[in-house]
């Protein structure tokens, strides 16, 4: 049993693909979603059928921590590693490698934020980020590589924990795969990924005593796996397309991106009168106050820019905001916010990032569309 490195498993989860596989598969179903889970969120037939095909493999709800990935292929005797003992084990999972003859273990993160890399069979991601108190610097992985002959596969995935726990409690854990090649192997990977049934989740790993006793049906099956991918998005506040059509909302998240990417370059280059023309006369803004406000958190506009803008978006703000890892949300059907139609929530720290088990935190733009135009009506963070 090989010891291939450590994987991040960013965004709640994981996915097991051979991306030129996964890729052609993508063209064949002309998927143009630069997003691979926003994608989904609006396509959950091409979600499910891409399992049904064997060409993605979900693992959803686990824990944000960086797992030890042990990996063997073809051994009749499997060692395990002395320090891990074993917390669950799911046999036969269906796997297919394509002609580059390397998988991808791929955070669900990476597939959001990096569907392009995926596309370039790019499989392997380090991120080095400043971590804890000190600010030290540690390496990530939201994507981790394994060369792999081409051909049919099934494996089991174990679920290991350390016997002697380390105090960082993200390090305690590892996964492992065991690989057979098998050119019959049968794909039940639609049933075998129910989450509502399977728990992958090492940390929090619950049995399933009455399993046999649960009546499945197509209809649930659906029901089920479709639900995490609603789920992802409620992290970070669920997008909601509000009977717009599908079209309309794409080009919506276009759109909102971009006027954010504007208003970040503009205070950037403290340009406040081309500011002015693209705010709402006043301005949600809880950051503004050093105590809670006695009425609400808004400020006039002027008094935004002269005073506070400069504080909120400070130099370390700004670099986090380049990455550039964003979520779009309408709001217009809920009339306790007025004063925005939609969000951009922009990732400034991942979980993790900040010290070992902290949830990551967000930014969020507030939008309010105007005569068919974008004005800036609010700013806050989350959590």
């Amino acid at each position: 049993m090989e010891n291939i490195g450590e994987f991040s498993a960013d965004g709640y989860g994981m996915a097991i693909i051979s991306t030129d596989l996964f890729t052609q598969y993508l063209r064949e179903k002309k998927c143009r979603g630069k997003k691979l889970l926003s994608y989904f969120d609006r396509h959950k037939d091409l979600f499910l059928n891409s399992i049904k095909d064997g060409k993605f493999l979900p693992f959803y709800q686990i824990s944000v921590f960086e797992y030890t990935i042990f990996t063997s292929v073809n051994e009749k005797n499997v060692e395990w590693p002395q320090e891990y003992d074993e917390v669950f084990r799911y046999n036969n999972f269906f796997l297919e490698v394509g002609e580059i003859e390397r998988i991808c273990f791929a955070s669900f993160d990476y597939l959001e934020y990096r569907l392009e890399n995926i596309k370039q069979n790019i499989t392997d991601k380090e991120d080095k980020v400043p971590t804890g108190a000190d600010g030290h610097i540690e390496s990530y992985f939201p994507a981790r590589g394994f060369d792999l002959p081409k051909g049919i596969y099934e494996f089991d995935l174990v679920g290991l924990k350390r016997k002697e726990k380390l105090e960082r409690e993200s390090k305690n854990y590892a996964y492992a795969l065991i690989f057979r090649s098998n050119e019959d192997a049968v794909n039940h990977n639609f049933e075998k990924a129910d989450n509502d049934i399977h728990c992958f989740n090492i940390a929090n790993y619950r049995e399933s005593p009455d399993l046999k006793k649960i009546i499945k049906s197509p209809k649930n099956i659906k029901m089920n796996l479709t639900k995490y991918l609603s789920l992802f998005f409620l992290i970070g506040l669920q997008l909601v397309c509000c009977g717009q059509k599908k079209e309309e909302t794409q080009q919506l998240e276009t759109k909102a991106e971009a006027f954010t990417q504007k208003i970040i370059h503009l205070i950037t280059e403290k340009d406040y009168a081309a500011l002015n023309q693209l705010t709402t006369s006043k301005v949600y803004c809880y950051l503004c106050f050093e105590s809670a406000p006695e009425k609400n958190a808004f400020v006039g506009k002027d008094t935004f820019y002269k005073k506070h803008v400069s504080t909120i978006f400070n130099k370390e703000l700004l670099e986090r905001l380049k990455r550039n890892e964003t979520k779009f949300s309408y709001d217009g059907s809920d009339p306790g916010f007025k004063d925005r139609n939609y969000i951009v929530l922009y990732t400034t720290y991942r979980p993790n990032e900040f010290g070992d088990g902290h949830e990551g935190a967000q930014f969020v733009f507030w939008l309010k569309e105007e005569k068919g135009n974008f004005k800036l009506s609010g700013v806050e963070t989350i959590p």
